[in-house]
């Protein structure tokens, strides 16, 4: 048992399987604002951490203090499975405001993804915050259950099986890569669409048929499913009324994502919004690539043994 307590607040399965994996390592765990899985599995059998029923329990005697992925959808407050669940009165969600005053000099917060609200926030209360995910490795790690949760969405919707069918990617980054190879692997007819040569002529070699993205929303071509990867708006309402109406389009893209709002208002399209898929469709698998991650910050600022 490491002499160590940290503790989690809020977030979804992902956050439940870390405290799992946390307290599975050693570390004292308290959680707030999750709910923890049971089941038979060897992975999720019995917590020897704590859930607390406030979030003052779970930071008092903290050394480090984990938030979700995003830390803070709305910059006021932090997500939590369990808020207003159970009980509709307001004390059952942690405001920003309340967290800061919890946490004393010299705490480690580490966060996923925190807005310019958090950081301010965290330099004035001289608390040293990272963002866990804009390390490269959890990016790369996550791309496997963000593209297998992608193409199990589009199975599950498709009246076709994607061998032969006519699938666009667009962006060729993480995401992109990991869900064209799977895609062209499994039959399917993969076009990526990106603006840099580099990735077209790594698309290529790939096997995908490949367009400039300019040229694409110019004359996108029939496809089945179009699975978005480039957080900018740019399906406009002109480029969706190019497709077939029997189009499905998989929104992978963090905000303000691929579709522009403004051409959701009378679009035929189905339009499915997966963001956080790791922690929807493999949310044990994603809670591993954030221990793994964590773990090696931990090291890396001393708090955790080398």
């Amino acid at each position: 048992m490491h002499d160590i307590k940290i503790c989690l607040l809020g977030g979804d399965t992902r956050q439940s399987s870390l405290a799992l994996y946390l307290a599975k390592a050693g570390y004292e765990t308290a959680v707030w604002g999750i709910s923890l899985p049971r089941d038979a599995s060897e992975k999720t059998t019995g917590f020897a951490g704590v859930k607390c029923t406030d979030p003052q329990s779970a930071v008092r005697g903290s050394r480090v203090v984990v938030l979700p992925l995003p830390a803070t959808a709305d910059g006021v407050r932090i997500p939590s499975m369990e808020t207003n669940a159970q009980t509709p009165h307001m004390h059952d969600e942690l405001r920003l405001t309340k967290l800061f005053e919890m946490l004393t000099p010299g705490t480690l917060l580490l966060a996923g993804k925190p807005n310019e609200v958090l950081k301010s926030m965290a330099r004035d209360a001289n608390v040293k915050l990272i963002d866990y995910y804009d390390c490269e490795e959890i990016q790369i790690k996550n791309a496997i259950p963000t593209a297998e949760g992608a193409i199990a969405l589009a199975m599950k919707e498709l009246p076709i099986t994607l061998y032969d069918a006519d699938l666009t990617v667009l962006g060729y980054g993480r995401i992109g890569q990991r869900l064209a190879s799977i895609l062209h692997a499994l039959g399917a007819k993969v076009t990526v669409a990106a603006r840099s040569q580099k990735d077209l002529t790594w698309a290529k070699i790939a096997g995908c048929n490949t367009q400039n993205i300019t040229d694409y929303l110019n004359n996108p071509p029939a496809a089945d499913v179009i699975f978005n990867t480039i957080p900018t708006p740019l399906l406009t309402k002109d480029v969706l009324e190019k497709l077939t109406d029997s189009t499905l389009i998989i929104e992978l893209a963090s905000a303000p994502g691929g579709v522009d709002p403004a051409a959701v208002r009378g679009c035929s399209k189905k339009i499915i919004r997966a963001a956080s898929l790791p922690g929807r469709v493999a949310p044990y698998s994603a809670g591993k690539i954030l221990f793994e991650t964590i773990l090696r910050i931990l090291k890396e600022e001393g708090v955790a043994p080398i």
